[in-house]
């Protein structure tokens, strides 16, 4: 009985570890926003009305991108992978209370990759004022940048996620 139990054990392990599949890799290239199929990408200082995950309406408004070869401030590094690509937000909140967070900010380069505050040096940068984190109310705005350590080059496009990382937003140069 032990053989047999054994090996029913060993067997769900590998078809659960099989059924899981790779992980993304960071840097992969972005999904789309659940359920609504490819985010059409407005022009850099267009507002763009998004949902959030619980229903929240907001205007985001990627107001520039601005390139930069070094950080600010005493602790900055260099950026690892090229340039600072420093992204001015802005998000007024139409309905409920919409989540921000610079981490829900993505730079995708030309090749398709994405690039957020975890890779590269971006957490260094250094750049302020930085956009806020957490819940902003229905009738209250939040500005500030989010700095990522990119590729030279222009963007292809500027993406706003969702909790769940689902592009909701998009902003092209």
């Amino acid at each position: 009985m032990r053989k047999g139990t054994a090996g029913l054990a060993l067997a769900l392990v590998l078809v659960g570890a099989t059924a899981c599949g790779p992980l993304p890799d960071q840097g992969s290239a972005p999904s789309s926003a659940s359920g609504s199929g490819a985010v059409t990408a407005a022009k850099v200082g267009q507002a763009v009305k998004v949902t959030g995950d619980d229903g929240a309406t907001a205007e985001a408004t990627v107001l520039s991108v601005n390139a930069s070869s070094k950080g600010q401030g005493d602790l900055a590094q260099a950026p690892a992978n090229g340039q600072y690509s420093v992204i001015d937000v802005e998000i007024k909140v139409t309905g409920g209370t919409f989540q921000v967070n610079p981490l829900y900010v993505r730079y995708q380069a030309a090749d398709g990759k994405t690039y957020d505050q975890n890779t590269g040096n971006s957490m260094t940068a250094g750049f302020s004022p930085e956009l806020t984190v957490g819940g902003v109310p229905s009738g209250q705005s939040t500005r500030g940048v989010v700095a990522i350590d990119t590729p030279a080059g222009q963007p292809k496009a500027i993406q706003l996620t969702n909790v769940l990382g689902d592009v909701i937003g998009a902003w092209q140069p």
